[in-house]
């Protein structure tokens, strides 16, 4: 039994068969009849949309004009526009030919083919009809897009009072299909991928009930952006693709379909030493099936046509938008298990997750759409070419989305700098400021790794029984994050030694120190020679820091508010700390 074909087989398949019968419509003699040959261009137009091939389905709308222009008397049917039908239809063969691997090259040669249709049809008067479809289907936009907003609003407000009903979400889909039936649509950016955009937010939080409690932020963001543009294609036919409520949207479904994070691996939880660690290996938990290789040529044919549309964007928001849809294939692929071509498979799945979501510039993007239609092109050869010369491809696609994800990658916080050496040793004692414990011993074969702080105080020998982790990197001990907490709590007990304090001040207190009198106050001890004393604002947050980790919070101040009775006092309350929240982006800079 044959195997079914993949989407991009079935639409030259079916395509090659209209262009037949267009080609012997169109050489036949005399002139075509009208009803035939405008039946036969929109069926194709039809299948090239379906099939998500844009440059195509414009090359054949402009046949399908020619063909209304010749059928309504208003172009004639000389020997000129019949040459140039027949040689329309001859280079929509070859580009359909070509379409499993499309170039630069076919995109070229398609945009010329659909210049020289429009213009002769131009030519022809056929644009004034155009235009005037033009205004219809922006009335038509602009009204059924002030609705879906209207819906939006309504339903944001219900999920927000029950955040666990499902008649909202189900109004919104029932709402958003007048608009995704429009040919047209995809003229008036960045409304179509909003629209995909919020189909697949609600199929996400339909999946996981446990972001549920963000779908009313997440549809009032999308009420604000499908508003506006509805509202500027009103006004001036042309919405902004990239505008403040659009890029709010895109920002908020990123985190709601943001990727999991990376398991971490036990080996990196033990300590540097000799061991032993890993004494004996668990049995893995049961891998999914492997792929098939018409899964794989699927999944292929979906990248490059997700590439496609990544060139094609005209804004930062569109290219978000559009690379979020990747979300779901490369989580597939990521869990691709059975041989050689399935791991290489399943890297570079990790290696482009690790990608989307992220905000970089056009330059970076372009780079990313070039990987994601290379590795596309070569899961769509899986089906007839060897599996060795896939793997390298594939992998050599892999380190190239490795190498672009340094270039991206956010920048770290900035680590303190002690003083020099010689600053160390004429640095006097600053008033109301802590020394921290001694620096801890860097283990043996990693010299130059482990971070040392100075010390304030005399102190105990360091223990052998219980050697500090090494790190796999110098790590910042002020930044707030689990591994610079971790080793700050080993240093502390390397510097309690062999008299562990019993209590978190205990632990504090320098190693050594006498308790003083309760009549007698102390004063605080001189720094050591040759060390520094570290003022205690260093340990604190300030500046961006600060900001940054009140909005880190967010999400868990708005669970405990959705916790709360949704009363006037309530929700006064909610609305204060939303815009609280908002301030903080203005203040660091991430809306505006």
């Amino acid at each position: 039994m044959p195997e079914p074909l993949g989407m991009i087989q079935f639409f030259a398949m079916e395509a090659a068969g209209y262009l037949e019968r267009l080609d012997a419509l169109v050489s036949a003699a005399g002139q075509p009849q009208r009803d035939e040959f405008v039946r036969l261009a929109r069926a194709l137009r039809g299948s090239a949309l379906m099939a998500n091939q844009r440059s195509i389905a414009n090359a054949v709308a402009g046949l399908e004009h020619l063909a209304k222009s010749v059928g309504e008397g208003r172009l004639p049917w000389d020997p000129a526009v019949k040459q140039l039908a027949i040689r329309a239809v001859d280079d929509l063969k070859i580009l359909v030919r070509n379409v499993s691997n499309w170039t630069d090259a076919e995109e070229a040669k398609a945009a010329a083919l659909t210049e020289e249709l429009n213009r002769i049809t131009g030519g022809a008067g056929a644009r004034p009809s155009l235009a005037g479809s033009e205004a219809g289907t922006r009335t038509f936009v602009s009204q059924h897009g002030s609705a879906l907003a209207s819906v939006l609003d309504r339903a944001a407000q219900s999920l927000a009072a029950s955040p666990a009903s499902s008649e909202p979400l189900q109004a919104v889909l029932k709402a958003i299909q007048p608009l995704r039936g429009i040919a047209g649509l995809g003229d008036y950016p960045p409304l179509p991928d909003l629209l995909e955009g919020l189909e697949r937010g609600i199929s996400e939080l339909r999946n996981h009930p446990e972001s549920s409690g963000r779908a009313a932020e997440l549809l009032k963001a999308a009420a604000l952006a499908v508003s506006r543009a509805a509202k500027e294609t009103a006004a001036s036919g042309k919405p902004d693709p990239d505008s403040e409520e659009a890029r709010n949207f895109a920002r908020l479904l990123g985190s709601i379909l943001g990727a999991e994070p990376d398991v971490v691996p036990i080996e990196s939880l033990y300590y540097s030493d000799s061991g032993p660690h890993i004494v004996h290996r668990g049995s893995p938990p049961g891998m999914p099936p492997q792929f098939t290789k018409l899964e794989l040529v699927s999944h292929g044919e979906h990248l490059v046509q997700v590439a496609d549309q990544l060139a094609r964007a005209e804004s930062q928001t569109q290219r978000e938008l559009r690379g979020q849809g990747l979300m779901a294939t490369l989580k597939a692929l990521s869990s691709a298990a059975g041989g050689e071509l399935a791991a290489a498979v399943g890297e570079f799945a990790r290696a482009a997750r690790s990608l989307v979501g992220r905000t970089f510039g056009s330059v970076e993007w372009e780079r990313f759409a070039r990987a994601i239609r290379e590795a596309g092109s070569v899961l769509s050869l899986a089906a007839r070419e060897a599996e060795s010369g896939l793997v390298q491809r594939i992998q050599a696609v892999t380190r190239e989305l490795w190498q672009l994800a340094d270039v991206v990658a956010a920048p770290t916080p900035t680590a303190f700098t002690s003083q020099p050496q010689g600053a160390r040793a004429s640095a006097a004692p600053a008033a109301g400021t802590v020394a921290p414990p001694p620096p801890v011993s860097p283990h043996p074969g990693g010299a130059g790794r482990a971070t040392t702080v100075a010390a304030g105080t005399a102190s105990a020998p360091a223990p052998q029984a219980r050697p500090a982790p090494e790190p796999a990197a110098a790590t910042d001990l002020s930044e707030s994050s689990l591994a610079a907490s971790y080793l700050r709590y080993e240093q502390l007990l390397a510097a309690a030694g062999s008299q562990p304090a019993q209590s978190l001040e205990g632990l504090l207190k320098p190693v050594g120190a006498k308790p003083a009198p309760a009549v007698q106050p102390v004063s605080p001890q001189g720094p050591a020679a040759g060390e520094a004393v570290i003022p205690i604002t260093e340990l604190c947050y300030s500046g961006a820091a600060a900001f940054e980790r009140a909005l880190s919070l967010r999400h868990q101040v708005e669970a405990a508010l959705a916790k709360m009775p949704r009363d006037s006092a309530g929700q006064e309350l909610n609305d204060l700390i939303q815009e609280i929240f908002d301030l903080v982006e203005l203040g660091v800079g991430r809306k505006g």
